[in-house]
């Protein structure tokens, strides 16, 4: 699941993600293998295409051709009108960028053509802004139509580039965009005059936000398809995580492969250890991060108290010299907020323990 390297584009391999854990990783690539199925991909462009949306399923599938997940392989590497799509996406001044699920489809109305659409799926579990997912899908379309230069066209041939999709499927999406799918195309805008530009001309790119519904019981078919796909935890009517044990989870983790199965035909032989490995994964890395953040807490909590240990000490020796010198409670009080930069209520506490400590 997209988290990486700017949430962005998800590099794979384990180099090119030095701070995610072998777990996360492992988990990330187990969800893109589930939208990598076949049948789960033709779901998706017959439920967000206008290229597919009127076609039986079965026959979705048969123009979608080998989608590939993560560092795969490179666009450099592909020839020309072979359909096999790289998930790697290379600039001279940009790097390396790797997709979730890239994938090659043919329009059914272009028979003629070997590749006609070029599909990006990503999988993405942080929110972060409303401004910030819409920039980053416009980044991504910009990406797959010039990754098209030396492999689609060449040279100026640009009337070759190919029309391109980039779908994000937000897992926990903020609340205006839950249980909703947008789609957000090219249009055309007349300002002075009258021509009817063809569509085809400049109907290049659209890219698509669906936000899930995270509890399993939405109206929309693909919302929830994708919800018993890619939802770890089993949620009440209000919301609220519902506790299971390790054995009530698989048992779910195994209704929901049936459900799968039952209602979109997705097979359950192909979901059920993959959600139940990658809902695992997703216990052990929890449990890492809790370790680990329990750990930080422990070494925070022993530097704090020997940090406090140290200003008490320096505390009590400051109020004994300027006692000694002479000086006035408050003058005492007013030293000590200077030399230990502490508030007026700390300095009072410490005067209240140690300036009538010689007289006891």
């Amino acid at each position: 699941m997209s988290t990486g390297e700017e949430a962005g584009i998800v590099q794979t391999d384990e180099q090119s993600e030095p701070k995610k854990s072998k777990q996360k990783i492992q988990h990330d690539q187990i969800a893109k293998s589930l939208l990598k199925l076949r049948t789960v991909l033709a779901w998706i462009l017959k439920s967000t295409t206008d290229e597919f949306k009127r076609m039986d399923l079965s026959e979705v599938e048969k123009w979608v051709f080998n989608p590939a997940i993560g560092s795969d392989t490179s666009d450099d590497e592909a020839p020309p009108q072979i359909p096999m799509a790289g998930t790697e996406s290379s600039s001279l001044n940009d790097g390396s960028r790797y997709f979730d699920v890239k994938f090659y489809a043919k329009d059914p109305k272009k028979p003629e053509d070997s590749i006609s659409l070029i599909i990006n799926i990503e999988a993405q579990t942080k929110f972060k802004s409303e401004n910030y997912i819409h920039k980053r899908a416009e980044y991504y379309l910009s990406r797959l139509i010039s990754g098209q230069n030396n492999t689609i066209f060449a040279n100026d041939n640009f009337e070759k580039i190919k029309k391109v999709y980039s779908i994000w499927i937000c897992t926990d999406p903020i609340a205006k965009y839950r249980n909703t799918i947008t789609v957000f195309p090219r249009t055309a805008k007349k300002l002075y005059g009258r021509v009817r530009a063809k569509k085809t001309a400049y109907d290049t790119s659209e890219y698509i936000i669906v936000g899930l519904n995270d509890n399993y019981d939405s109206n929309c078919k693909i919302i929830r398809m994708l919800d018993l796909l890619l939802t770890e935890e089993l949620k009440d009517a209000a919301g609220k995580t519902i506790q299971l044990t390790a054995e009530e989870k698989r048992e779910w983790l195994k209704k929901r492969a049936e459900i799968l199965q039952k209602e979109f035909n997705i097979s359950q032989e192909e979901t059920e250890w993959r959600l139940l490995e990658m809902c695992d994964l997703s216990d052990r890395y929890r449990a890492e991060d809790e370790a680990r953040g329990e750990a930080r807490g422990e070494a925070r909590g022993e530097a704090r108290g020997e940090a406090r240990g140290k200003i008490s000490g320096g505390a009590k020796e400051i109020i004994c010299f300027a006692k000694d010198i002479g000086y006035t409670y408050e003058k005492t009080k007013a030293r000590l907020k200077q030399r230990l930069n502490i508030n007026d209520d700390e300095a009072e506490n410490y005067m209240k323990l140690y300036w009538n400590e010689k007289e006891k």
